[in-house]
């Protein structure tokens, strides 16, 4: 009996702290969701909501914006997202992903610019139905990166790419499942934010709360 009663106890402190461990990743994966919520402007290009669902379900943490106008009115505009390290969801190669847009005319194709580098492998061509231009993806080694480039023929420049630090080791080129899909959902609305009011940096959350847009 005595037995018995100890077996019970130690079942019922096994389930208690089955519970509260359980309560507590419940509450983490809540805290995840909440860094950026859906309904965010990121960088006047798409909703975060929209942006995780492309990226997967992966949360966003941070987000630096920065957009300007030259002299001689050409736009240029750089959205760089932090990226939860730990998430609900499956694991996901990376810890920034981001996005620029800006004027950068070459005589030369886009992959001879790419191969020009040097340190870049897997630089393949390319091609996107509907989309008129070059585009080039290849993984960069300086910073364990891939990217997507794709100059338009009026000699603007899109990039998309995802960082993903020393300490991962990249398993799947994530061109054709992220990155095209990326570039698409942005390609019609990255002119018209870069060509809004200059913005020197903005950050969202501003001090790690929620409370604002990152382009005010």
């Amino acid at each position: 009996m005595q037995q018995w009663r100890q077996d019970r106890a130690t079942a019922a402190a096994s389930a208690a702290s089955a519970a509260s461990a359980s309560a507590a990743d419940a509450a983490e994966d809540e805290d995840l969701k909440n860094f950026v919520t859906d309904d965010v402007n990121v960088c006047d290009i798409m909703s975060a909501g929209d942006m995780e669902a492309i990226l997967q379900g992966q949360q966003l943490k941070r987000i630096s914006f920065h957009r300007s106008t030259l002299d001689d009115g050409r736009v240029e505009l750089e959205c760089l997202i932090d990226l939860v390290a730990k998430t609900p969801y499956a694991y996901f190669p990376a810890d920034q992903f981001d996005i620029s847009y800006g004027s950068s005319p070459r005589e030369r194709p886009l992959i001879d610019d790419v191969n020009a580098i040097g340190s870049v492998r897997n630089v393949r061509e390319v091609s996107i139905d509907g989309m008129e231009g070059q585009g080039v993806a290849f993984f960069s080694l300086s910073l364990p990166s891939y990217y997507l480039k794709w100059r338009y023929p009026d000699g603007y420049e899109l990039s998309v790419r995802m960082i993903g630090g020393n300490r991962l080791q990249w398993s799947d080129d994530p061109t054709d499942t992220i990155l095209i899909p990326m570039l698409k959902a942005v390609a019609g609305t990255i002119h018209a934010a870069a060509s809004g009011p200059p913005e020197q940096e903005a950050i969202y959350p501003p001090n790690g709360t929620a409370t604002a847009s990152p382009t005010g």
